[in-house]
């Protein structure tokens, strides 16, 4: 009885978390794995969005169906900037050495 009355005053007080029975909602992940990174660099280089600005929406679908989960064209676009710019970075730096 002391463990049933405890749990109810724990849940009351939203002190139970993930580990009890009640279902809880996640956020959806945002942050691109590498194996994610390289499939998307590889669309990226099949459908050629900088010089065909309209497959962008192609590279999103093929992506987001390989790995299984919603994202927006703006986060797609972004991260392939980010990942261009990454490597312009560490290029200059080898060129320098």
């Amino acid at each position: 009885m002391a463990a049933s009355s405890a749990d109810s005053v724990l849940r009351a007080s939203g002190a139970i978390c993930a580990a009890s029975s009640e279902p809880s909602r996640q956020r959806a992940r945002k942050r691109f794995k590498i194996d994610e990174d390289l499939l998307l660099l590889r669309e990226v280089v099949a459908q050629n969005p900088f010089e065909r600005p309209e497959t962008w929406n192609a590279v999103l679908q093929n992506v987001a169906f390989v790995v299984g989960r919603e994202m927006t064209l703006r986060a797609v676009r972004r991260r392939v900037e980010v990942l261009v710019e990454y490597f312009r970075q560490q290029d200059s730096e080898n060129l320098g050495k």
